[in-house]
């Protein structure tokens, strides 16, 4: 006889409840916090069920949560190999459907996971017990990550642009689809057209990608600029926005730079982050 384990997943605890093989409850369901004492009594309380209930091997799911479920499917399938449990990582919809097919509309964390052990009990040749846990998963989360950068990169300088325009406007021919490397190091050191105007032309020519014909074209510009402001504070934030951009994208190449490296091995991983 096997016995069918739903575990509903909450952030920093889950709820256990476990059925039987014509769908009664044969325990008493149960929270455990996602921590290192939770998951020990999980342990004995499995070998316990397993004796109690005379339970040839339980399967067990979790649903996919972003993450969240990660430390319970990992904690199970390592239990796999000294007792006869199997776990699912199960798509929400799924379990959301079957419960509603059945006009369960009610959500508790109790009710969530009966219905995922329901569901894995009545649908048993359907569900996946062969997943593995990917090895190189944190990559998804770089990448994640990548694309959060990203969105941000593209807000800062969106705002900047704008900006720029109230400030100083010359530089806005230069920005037409984004703000190149120069132009944000160039507004690191002098971001307003105000203290550019101040400026040496030999301070100009040593920012990298500035020759000395643009030099001399971003000075003349600077000083006949039709900005109408030229606050501390815009120049404060002008700077601190060009740094963050700065900032961002070095840190997406570095994790592209990561991604690039998936098979590498840990060591190489941690030796490029720590560079």
């Amino acid at each position: 006889m096997n016995g069918y384990l739903g575990i509903d997943v909450s952030k920093g605890y889950s709820d256990f409840v476990l059925l039987d093989e014509s769908l009664n409850r044969v325990e008493k369901p149960f929270q455990l916090d996602d921590t290192f004492q939770g998951h020990q009594k999980l342990k004995k309380w499995l070998e316990q069920s397993m004796k109690n209930n005379h339970f040839d091997k339980i399967y067990s799911a979790v649903e996919s949560t972003g993450g969240f479920e990660n430390n319970w499917f990992s904690s199970i399938s390592k239990l796999s190999k000294a007792l006869p449990i199997q776990i699912s990582r199960l798509n929400p919809s799924v379990v959301k459907n079957s419960a509603k097919a059945n006009l369960d509309t009610q959500v508790t964390d109790e009710l969530s996971a009966k219905n995922i052990a329901l569901y894995i009990a009545r649908f048993h040749s359907q569900v996946d017990y062969n997943q593995q846990e990917n090895e190189y998963s944190s990559f998804r989360s770089l990448h994640n990550h990548i694309v959060l950068l990203t969105k941000q990169k593209t807000q800062l300088i969106n705002e900047l642009k704008q900006l720029l325009y109230t400030c100083f406007p010359e530089l806005q021919r230069f920005c037409k689809s984004s703000i190149p490397n120069w132009v944000l190091g160039l507004l690191v050191k002098y971001p307003t057209a105000k203290k550019l105007s101040k400026a040496q032309l030999s301070s100009i020519i040593k920012l990298k990608g500035i020759s000395a014909e643009k030099a001399k074209k971003l000075l003349d510009r600077a000083k006949t600029s039709v900005g109408s402001r030229s606050y501390l504070t815009d120049g404060f934030l002008i700077k601190s926005m060009a740094e963050d951009i700065q900032n961002k994208q070095k840190r997406i190449d570095l994790l592209n730079h990561l991604i690039k490296l998936k098979n590498s091995t840990p060591t190489t991983c941690i030796k490029v982050i720590l560079k």
